[in-house]
């Protein structure tokens, strides 16, 4: 199960709890501070008469996170006591997690109030995910529960995940196995300069989310991090940073200071300023052949996106939303020009931009103002290509013309999507 999948359907057996279809149990302990379900009971049962030998994916969290406070004198003392006979079951069977998703202001609360983590460990497990840890009160004591999990000997741990984390403190998680890594993902600000001292350490990462990369970058005098089995990367300037026109640039460092030769998926997202110098020597040092290329409100130019998809003919599913006009300094020049648009269209000689392209997902503001060009490069492509999706994000603003050329595409089977809806021809049902 990946680690920060949504949960599979299960077979219930005790209200949440229950069996997965990949035979792992799955048990969701929730809280409001009143109540706490499922009764442990139930879980015992689930747990040690019917399916006694399955792995477990078990989930601890607190429903009024952000609306409570979790400190232990707001939360009633029994309350505390119900979690900590849970956990201390829990430890019963530690040799058999697998995965385990807690929130960290009530683990760092109800752990002191149970017997030690066992010294074992958990030996299966695969993948952790922690929440809230900015809301901790007790740093060490978190620390320390999690210092056990990563002393376990189980060799298969290699996803982790955290989120709601004011800044990402390398210290809190400093037993943290990345070498281990497969997976990583981050939903908190984390500074350029610590990206690349992960991924240098985690050589064995395949998947990688940063969604809040920032300052201080990686010194000019640091080598590049080698990632031989990163497959997929995802780097982000928070939202809130580029709205507020914060100095930005922290993706471009990353990338700057990075060689991935197995990289077939990248999405860059929220800078200010498109570093071609930075971008271009990335692709030609890692040689890789990338297959997904989301570009999320970054400051491009036409010339800029022609040049990258040129560098990158292997293509197959692209996503370009660009800056909207009153935001960020008004960068909004339309992307997919008519010259951009003509280069795109298929050519006899084989030589127009992203011959393997499946897959476009635009917002409106990069093809506004073009005569027509878009959807006349996007009926060639169909007809021509192997364009089979198109989604338009703002299609409210779409041109009569053009939303009646994409109507007309997906009455021959072409998968048309307007913001979130898609176009169904009523003759495709009997």
């Amino acid at each position: 199960m990946f680690l920060y999948s949504k949960p599979e359907r299960v077979q219930n057996c005790a209200g949440t709890v229950g069996l997965a279809y990949n035979n792992v149990v799955q048990i969701i302990v929730k809280t409001d501070g009143y109540t706490v379900t499922p009764p442990l009971e139930n879980i015992v049962d689930c747990v040690m008469s019917r399916y006694p030998q399955h792995p477990l994916s078990i989930e601890i969290y607190d429903w009024k996170i952000g609306r409570i406070s979790l400190d232990s004198g707001c939360i009633d003392q029994r309350i505390l006591m119900t979690l900590a006979a849970y956990l201390e079951f829990f430890y019963t069977v530690v040799h058999r997690w697998q995965h385990v998703r807690f929130d960290g202001p009530l683990i760092s609360i109800i752990a002191p109030m149970t017997k030690k983590f066992p010294s074992a460990g958990p030996t299966m497990l695969e993948g952790v995910a922690v929440k809230h840890t900015d809301s901790v009160r007790n740093v060490d004591v978190l620390r320390k529960f999690m210092s056990a999990l990563w002393s376990g000997k189980s060799w298969a741990f290699s996803q982790f995940f955290i989120e709601n984390y004011t800044v990402f403190d390398k210290q809190i998680f400093r037993d943290l196995p990345y070498a281990r890594l497969t997976q990583l993902e981050v939903q908190s600000t984390v500074t350029a300069a610590l990206v690349h001292e992960i991924l240098a350490e985690a050589f064995g990462m395949v998947k990688c989310t940063i969604s809040d990369v920032t300052g201080p970058c990686p010194s000019e005098r640091r080598l590049c991090a080698h990632t031989p089995n990163l497959e997929y990367l995802n780097l982000e300037i928070d939202t809130m940073d580029f709205d507020k026109s914060k100095r930005t640039g922290a993706v471009f460092s990353v990338l700057n200071k990075l060689v991935a030769p197995a990289l077939t998926e990248l999405r860059l997202g929220y800078e200010d300023a498109w570093n071609s110098q930075v971008f271009n020597e990335f692709c030609a040092r890692s040689a890789f052949q990338l297959e997904v290329l989301h570009l999320v409100k970054m400051a491009m130019k036409p010339r800029h996106l022609a040049h990258t998809l040129s560098m990158n003919p292997t293509v197959h599913e692209l996503v370009v939303e660009g800056q909207i006009k009153g935001t960020r300094r008004d960068q909004n020049d339309i992307l997919f020009t008519e010259e951009l648009l003509a280069q795109l269209l298929v050519s006899p000689q084989g030589n127009h931009l992203s011959p393997d392209l499946d897959s476009l997902t635009v917002n409106i503001c990069t093809v506004q103002a073009q005569n027509g060009a878009f959807r006349r490069m996007v009926r060639d492509r169909f007809r021509n290509s192997n364009l089979r999706q198109v989604k338009i994000i703002g299609a409210q603003y779409l041109s009569e013309k053009d939303h009646t050329a994409l109507v007309e595409l997906a009455s021959y089977r072409m998968s048309v999507w307007l913001d979130s809806t898609r176009v169904v021809d009523p003759r495709w049902h009997w």
